[in-house]
Parts: structure tokens; C-alpha cells; sequence
């Protein structure tokens, strides 16, 4: 399977293809740019989070450790010193150590995450963090985590077979990136559900009383 750098140079190479001819469509400014090129880089990388070692995976939680604490404390404003230290530590707490096994219990490495419904699930969320009131920066972002999610199932896909298995013809080892289940029912159930409740949201937002 390709490497690290691969998938990062790849993610980078979508995001910024997409992102170029955005701004030269004028469908994105300069500083939107930078947003696009991050979610193609983003996308080149995510598949890879349900490795338990890897970096993406290292350095999710560790953001997600740091934001979700700081986003808590500027959402719930609490009275007293302590009891924003109290919340920022068990937030963090909780993060890193109960949150971040049961992501590691409940994944595979190249499971889920590594197909199409898991595309999906990470284009129609990001679609969704951004607000309706830039369609066309929430488009160009969305296409651009397209593009990079879909370099790295693309590269893992190529680099499954060396050129020796294919000069003889040996028969694939491994699934293909490009599936539509995982290795587990439960896992490719939950995938769907998900990805089929985002596809509703996103729905009520374009046509909130019915196409």
C-alpha cells in the first residue's frame, strides 16, 4: 500500500487542482483557497485514522483534545476559574483516553474507512461544518475532500499489486479500497446510517419545506 508522503503529496495535488480552478472561477477568494487546499490534504489522509499508530491518527485526537475542550469553554461560559479548569480537564480526559480506545476498538485498519461509504460520510460532514451563507466555498470545499479521500483509495488501490503481480497476472490480494462494505456487518451498517442521516441534512438545508 502507498505511504505516508504519498498519500499527503496526493491529498495536496487534489486540493490544490481544485482549489486553482475554483479561485480562477471565482468561486473562492484568495483566503478561501487555503481552506480548499486543507480539505483535499485532509481527505488524502483520514482513510488512514483507523491505523492505531499512525500519524493522522496521532495528530486527530490530539486536535480534537485541544479544540473540543477550548470550543466547550467558549460555548458553556462558566462563573469561576475552577470550574473551567474542572471542565477543559475532563473533556480532555475523556477525549484522549475513553473516546480514543473505543475508536480503536470498534476499527480496523483498512475497514470501513477505506471505502466508499466512508468517502461519503467524511465529504458530507465536512459539507456540513460550513456555513449556508457560502454555498459555493461549502461546494468547493466538499469537492476538494472528494478528490483527496478518493487520491488515497486510488493510490491504495494501484500500489495493492507490484508490477511483477501484474506482469503475471497473479490475482489481487486483499479487498479493493473502492467497496462498499467492511469486513464487519456492524461497522458497514453504522457507515450507512450515518452517511444516509448526513445526506438527510444536507437535504432539509437545500429544501426545507420539500424539493
Amino acid at each position: 500500500m502507498a505511504a505516508y508522503r504519498t498519500h499527503l503529496a496526493g491529498g495536496t495535488l487534489a486540493g490544490l487542482a481544485l482549489g486553482i480552478n475554483s479561485f480562477i472561477g471565482g468561486s473562492v477568494g484568495a483566503l478561501q483557497l487555503a481552506l480548499v487546499v486543507l480539505a483535499g490534504t485532509a481527505g488524502g489522509l483520514v482513510p488512514d485514522l483507523d491505523h492505531d499508530s499512525s500519524l493522522p491518527s496521532r495528530f486527530l485526537f490530539t486536535l480534537a483534545a485541544a479544540a473540543i475542550p477550548a470550543l466547550l469553554l467558549y460555548l458553556l461560559p462558566l462563573p469561576g476559574l475552577t470550574q473551567a479548569a474542572l471542565l477543559w480537564l475532563v473533556a480532555v480526559l475523556l477525549i484522549r483516553f475513553p473516546l480514543q480506545w473505543l475508536f480503536q476498538a470498534c476499527t480496523v485498519h483498512r475497514g470501513i474507512f477505506h471505502s466508499l461509504p466512508g468517502l461519503g460520510i467524511f465529504v458530507a460532514g465536512l459539507y456540513l461544518l460550513f456555513p449556508e451563507t457560502q454555498p459555493s466555498l461549502r461546494v468547493a470545499v466538499a469537492q476538494s475532500a472528494a478528490l483527496g479521500y478518493g487520491s488515497h483509495l486510488l493510490l491504495d488501490h494501484v500500489s495493492a499489486r507490484s508490477f511483477e503481480d501484474r506482469l503475471l497476472r497473479r490475482p489481487r490480494r486483499g479487498r479493493s479500497p473502492f467497496k462498499l462494505v467492511g469486513a464487519s456487518p456492524t461497522s458497514t451498517m453504522l457507515a450507512w446510517g450515518l452517511l444516509a442521516l448526513l445526506v438527510l441534512l444536507i437535504v432539509t438545508q437545500q429544501w426545507p419545506e420539500g424539493p
